[in-house]
């Protein structure tokens, strides 16, 4: 057993070290183990809850067509196969339009329409992302989950020629 000394007070006292048994881990170790198990426990969530918030995969050359809005509007909009789109709204017999590009994200579950304009003067025009959702071979461009309110693709638009 070794010896240590603790002074307090100016008064200096020796000490036996207890033993450390041999099998006994190392607190070390411990700590390490208890954070690698940490780390992996909150990577396989984050995985398990980034898959569960996304939409459904949906390949690039699918997505060109006409979308309808499935609520209040008559909004429709036009994707073009050359990442073009054109978004269009008849309100007191007049036509409101825009235009601009559109891109798919790398796993193919959520659009982004750039300069989009949703045609009304409370908002200005800026980037939507939208969810892609399918229903069979439907496709649905999600505007709000919580009402179930979406743009389904209603034709190709090689159709409307």
């Amino acid at each position: 057993m070794g010896q240590f000394s603790v002074s307090r007070l100016g008064i200096r006292t020796s000490l036996a070290k207890p033993p450390i048994p041999a099998t006994a881990p190392s607190q070390t170790l411990a700590v390490i183990s208890i954070g690698q198990i940490c780390m992996r426990l909150s990577t396989i969530i984050l995985i398990i809850f980034l898959l569960s918030s996304c939409g459904d995969k949906v390949e690039r050359e699918r997505l060109p067509g006409r979308y309808a809005f499935t609520h209040w509007t008559k909004d429709t909009i036009d994707i073009n196969d050359n990442g073009t789109y054109r978004h269009f709204t008849f309100r007191n017999g007049r036509r409101f339009e825009n235009s601009g590009t559109w891109k798919l994200n790398s796993i193919g579950t959520e659009i982004q329409f750039e300069n989009f304009s949703f045609l009304t003067d409370s908002m200005a025009s800026g980037n939507w992302f939208s969810r892609l959702r399918t229903d069979g071979q439907e496709i649905h461009l999600m505007y709000a989950d919580d009402i179930n309110a979406y743009y389904s693709k209603v034709s190709e638009l090689d159709s409307l020629k």
